[in-house]
């Protein structure tokens, strides 16, 4: 039966006693703090101790001395030829939304590179906080810590933490928005297209390639929701673009304002492009990553510098049309450490800055748990919970490594997902387990027939906190995993 994305109904709680809801709860809450006050000691001592001996340069320090400009009411100008030369420079390297962060810290008093790495620790501690509220929201209490955990000593996440580079707010707005993307898809009204509207504008103030989410994430769960008319759906769509072009509007109508040419969400794509089209970036030992191909610096604005340079990278990808298809597979296969992995650790650690035994601990961390992620991923799917939320990121960012270069920070939109993935499965074999030893199996009954899957809005639809027991074999009460 239809339901109208108005009047659906809400996940309804299960018949537990409210007494012991609450102190289930409480002991979430708790454990779940304890793990963040973990998750902020090992930022904070890869901010003072791990990598003390941090070096700023490049995009780190262009994000420590652009938050210096804004907090000085100067604006998104090129700090380098303001407090070089003095000069006003027009510039959008970057979404705003972690320099503004920067900005604000600095506002405070704090100025310095280590406090805005501190500060950039607080991000992630906060990820890793968010990341446990979603693991709970569409599998169990256990499962939201067990996922936190991860997330705390993970180092494709705390790695970000003390580069000041942008990844730790991205890291910040992606769980929020997996949080606002299954909550309306467990209850399809208009408030919850606002929020879901809301999280993806905030996650594509964060980085700029997340702004291409939005479709592959929308459509697909739009399309699953069957309990919707298409008018329904289409107006749920409508609604989240809306709030969503509300949210970068403001950005975009910034820079529409302030250049030769019309400038979006960055002047920079060209420079992107360009860093990725020339010989040493598609043959040879570097292929895939990104080189130093920008010789010269073209004239104008930075709009016009953009158009110049992305007109230059098309030519040259025309010019080595027979190598594209090659050159791609190998920038996505140095994104996903599958491509010369040993390699590209390297290049981490230098090109990038990451340290050698950081970069190692995190290749090695990142193959550790992709079993349990894709295992995760086969649980949802069995529960008939929808996996594009985590599943969407992972597309939109191979997209952009096989358009540019396969730098391992791309990934860092995916990696919440990708912990929360591998936390539920690890929930679900330890349930099994439990259940394995509590009661044998009894092989004169048959086996359980699995559920019809629950549309979104339905009645029928329950807590994921705390499932209502499933429809159990003969003789033999059985429970649902979460």
């Amino acid at each position: 039966m239809r339901a109208d994305p108005d009047t659906a109904a809400r996940p309804h709680r299960d018949a537990a006693p409210a007494p012991r809801r609450l102190r289930d709860d409480r002991r979430f809450l708790v454990a779940l703090a304890v793990v963040g006050v973990g998750a902020l000691v090992v930022r904070v001592w890869w901010v003072l101790e791990g990598y003390s001996h941090y070096q700023v340069n490049g995009d780190a320090l262009y994000y420590h001395l652009q938050a210096w400009t804004i907090a000085d009411g100067k604006g998104f100008i090129n700090p380098f030829d303001w407090y070089d030369r003095g000069k006003v420079v027009q510039i959008a390297a970057n979404p705003p939304l972690y320099a503004s962060y920067l900005a604000a810290v600095s506002k405070l008093g704090f100025w310095s590179v280590t406090d805005h790495r501190l500060a950039s620790s607080l991000l992630g501690t906060g990820a890793v906080v968010v990341i446990g509220l979603v693991a709970r929201q569409i599998a169990s209490n256990r499962a939201g810590i067990i996922a936190a955990a991860i997330a705390a000593v993970y180092p494709n996440l705390w790695i970000n933490d003390g580069m000041l580079l942008a990844e730790p707010m991205t890291a910040l707005c992606m769980p929020i928005l997996l949080l606002a993307a299954y909550a309306f898809w467990r209850e399809p009204v208009l408030k919850r297209a606002v929020w879901l509207g809301l999280a993806l504008g905030l996650a594509a103030l964060s980085r700029g390639e997340v702004v291409f989410l939005a479709p592959i994430l929308m459509l697909p769960l739009l399309y699953g929701m069957h309990s919707l008319s298409l008018r329904e759906r289409g107006k749920l769509l409508v609604v989240t673009a809306l709030c969503m072009i509300a949210v970068i509007g403001p950005w975009v109508g910034y820079n529409l304002s302030r250049y030769e040419e019309p400038v979006f969400m960055t002047d920079h794509w060209g420079t992107v492009l360009k860093a990725a089209s020339c010989d040493e970036a598609w043959y040879g030992e570097y292929a895939g990553w990104y080189w130093f191909c920008q010789k010269v610096q073209p004239p104008g604005d930075y709009s016009q510098r953009d158009i110049i340079l992305r007109n230059e990278a098309i030519e040259y990808t025309r010019d080595n049309l027979d190598r594209l298809p090659k050159i791609m597979a190998i920038r996505v296969g140095r994104l996903w450490d599958i491509y010369r992995p040993r390699q590209t650790i390297q290049l981490n650690a230098t090109f990038e800055g990451r340290t050698p035994d950081a970069s190692v601990a995190a290749f090695w961390s990142y193959w550790a748990l992709l079993p349990f992620a894709l295992g995760g991923l086969v649980v949802l799917k069995k529960r008939g919970i929808p996996i594009i939320p985590i599943v969407a990121p992972a597309i939109t960012v191979t997209i952009a490594a096989a358009t540019t270069y396969g730098v391992l920070r791309y990934r860092v939109s995916f990696e919440p997902g990708f912990v929360v993935a591998a936390a539920i499965a690890i929930d679900a074999l330890l349930r099994r387990f439990a259940r394995g030893r509590s009661a044998p199996p009894d092989t004169n009954t048959a086996p359980e027939a699995p559920d019809a899957p629950v549309e979104p809005g339905s009645p029928e639809r329950r807590s994921p906190e705390r499932p209502a027991p499933e429809r159990p074999a003969p003789m033999e009460p059985v429970h649902v995993d979460g």
